[in-house]
């Protein structure tokens, strides 16, 4: 199975996911912020990332501009997991610019397996 990093500030989220995908037979990794999260990247190298934008110290886009940045990570697959509904467009454009994948929460089990899925089938 995948190695995945989970980037939430939310515990309960990242806790959630992570049981549901640990389920599924993927090692999980997790992040609070984007500091942490590039950390994490360096450290075990993910075959995907679920990511939030909305988050302090570094949000979402910070830390997607960072890895598209790191030539090792360019091509990692990133899927953003908002509860933000109201996503402004211009960040929404930057995000599917640096290719990621948006969804929005609430996730059920059947959608997060479709969306790990997806993204492992587009590692490079």
């Amino acid at each position: 199975m995948a190695t995945l990093l989970i980037v939430d500030d939310d515990e309960a989220t990242r806790h959630s996911l992570a049981r549901l995908l640990e389920v599924e037979g993927h090692t999980i990794q997790t992040a609070r912020d984007g500091f942490e999260a590039m950390k994490r990247v360096d450290a075990c190298a993910p075959d995907a990332i679920l990511l939030d934008v909305r988050m302090p110290i570094a949000n979402g886009l910070v830390f997607l501009r960072a890895l598209r940045a790191n030539p090792r990570y360019a091509w990692t697959p990133v899927a953003v997991i908002t509860g933000d509904y109201f996503l402004e467009q211009a960040v929404s454009d930057e995000l599917m610019r640096l290719g990621a994948a948006i969804y929005f929460k609430p996730v059920w089990f059947s959608n997060l397996t479709d969306i790990v899925r997806r993204l492992l089938g587009q590692r490079r």
